[in-house]
């Protein structure tokens, strides 16, 4: 972890957490990602659930049709005023 933590450092050329003793504080850089971060996390989440509800019946979009001359078949009467 304090590799990663090191590379993260590194890459954004900020210093994210004060070291003391077996303590990580943050910084101001760190507390300013955190907000970012957290919404990244957010948003990734609600990505793969919205991929899942695409393989479920929780969620999506179902298109029925009816044809164009559903009287004649009775249809109408039987969608519109329930069962006779």
């Amino acid at each position: 972890m304090s590799e990663l933590i090191g590379r993260l450092e590194h890459e954004l050329e900020h210093r994210l957490f004060t070291r003391g003793g077996r303590r990580l504080l943050p910084t101001t850089a760190a507390v300013e990602l955190q907000v970012h971060a957290l919404q990244s996390v957010t948003s990734f989440d609600s990505g793969v659930e919205a991929l899942k509800s695409m393989s479920s019946l929780e969620g999506g979009v179902c298109t029925f049709g009816v044809l164009r001359y559903g009287a004649h078949y009775d249809l109408v009467q039987r969608f519109w005023l329930g069962p006779r």
